[in-house]
């Protein structure tokens, strides 16, 4: 089996599938969410895979390409605008520009209304939980006897 394309959902994957088995190419998607049961459930890095058999990889490629894929005059254009639309100096002049220029992130300690307050909180979210064990256990003892 060969993987043909990754896709970033489920329901583009199954397009994909669909598309090959009704030219004749058995496909599978390749992609863990439980039988469809748990969509959300991302499918790791790589997303979701359309798989074929190692003989129709090439057809199945050239099917992918013709219903759905994007000719070079698109792909040429899509180049030309990310580009033009890219800082002077490159990604990372366009990144430090940004971050100097924008203000310290809100929620600083110092400006925190829990600040100097977490050890109390924590303290008290410890005491709760002992509470919580403490009647469970004598619930389970007074049951048991």
């Amino acid at each position: 089996m060969a993987r043909i394309q990754r896709f970033t959902s489920r329901t583009e994957a199954e397009l994909a599938r669909s598309a090959l088995e009704s030219e004749g190419i058995a496909a599978y998607v390749s992609g863990d969410d439980a039988g469809g049961l748990h969509p959300e459930i991302p499918y790791g890095v790589g997303g979701t895979a359309v798989v074929v058999p190692d003989e129709d990889h090439a057809r199945a490629l050239a099917l992918l390409d013709e219903q759905f894929g994007t000719d070079a005059a698109d792909l040429a254009a899509l180049e030309a605008a990310a580009l033009s639309a890219a800082p002077a100096g490159g990604l990372e002049a366009g990144l430090s520009r940004d971050l100097a220029a924008s203000p310290p992130p809100a929620g600083d300690d110092a400006a925190s209304p829990l600040s100097g307050r977490r050890p109390v909180v924590a303290t008290l979210v410890v005491a709760v939980l002992v509470l919580v064990l403490v009647v469970a256990l004598s619930d389970a003892l007074a049951f048991a006897a």
